[in-house]
C-alpha cells in the first residue's frame, strides 16, 4: 500500500463563510450541483414553501442533459438558476433556505464544502482554498506566511529521472 502525505496550509483552517457580507456569492451565476444522497433528502421534505422550490427547480441529471453521459453521484441533480441567475433557496437575506431551515446536514456536498479543495497526485494529498471564493482569495493572498504548512513536514517528491522524461509529475499534468 502506497504511503500518502498530507499538506494542509494553515490558511486552509482559518476559512470561514461571510455569507452575505459577501461582494459575489458563490449562490449566483454558477452551476451548483447536487449529489444523489442529498437529493434524495430532498425529495423526502414534507409538503410546503420550501419542498415546491426543490420540485420546481432541481433536475434531476440524465444522460440526455449530461455530455459525459449521465449523472454521477457527485453530479446526480442540478440547481436551476432563477430570472436573476441566483439560487432558488437563496434568501433576500443571502442565507441558504435549506441550511436555515434544515441545518449544514441538509447541504449539498458541493455548497457544504466550497471553496475547500483536495487535490491528490503521487502520494501527496494538498487540502486548500479556490481562490474563485474571494473571502478565500483574501485569506491566502494576503498572508504573509503563505506556506507554512499545519501538517507534518512534507518531503519533497522523490524523482525517478528515467521515467516520463525525467519528471515523476508529468503524467499527472
Amino acid at each position: 500500500m502506497r504511503r500518502t502525505t498530507h499538506f494542509k496550509p494553515e490558511y486552509s483552517e482559518n476559512f470561514r463563510c461571510i455569507g452575505p457580507a459577501c461582494e459575489d456569492s458563490c449562490c449566483e451565476e454558477w452551476t451548483i450541483h447536487v449529489d444523489q444522497s442529498t437529493f434524495e433528502k430532498y425529495k423526502a421534505l414534507p409538503a410546503g414553501p420550501l419542498r415546491t422550490i426543490v420540485d420546481e427547480n432541481i433536475l434531476r441529471i440524465s444522460e440526455e442533459t449530461n455530455s459525459k453521459g449521465g449523472s454521477t453521484a457527485a453530479a446526480f441533480a442540478q440547481i436551476c438558476m432563477n430570472a436573476d441567475r441566483k439560487c432558488p433557496l437563496l434568501s433576500a437575506g443571502g442565507l441558504c433556505q435549506m441550511q436555515s431551515e434544515h441545518g449544514e446536514a441538509f447541504l449539498s456536498h458541493m455548497c457544504a464544502t466550497y471553496p475547500r479543495v483536495v487535490s491528490s497526485i503521487g502520494g501527496v494529498t494538498e487540502k486548500a482554498l479556490s481562490l474563485s471564493c474571494p473571502e478565500a482569495a483574501r485569506l491566502v493572498l494576503l498572508n504573509p506566511q503563505l506556506a507554512t504548512s499545519s501538517a507534518k513536514t512534507v518531503e519533497p517528491p522523490m524523482r525517478d529521472e528515467t521515467a516520463f522524461g525525467g519528471d515523476l509529475w508529468l503524467p499527472y499534468f
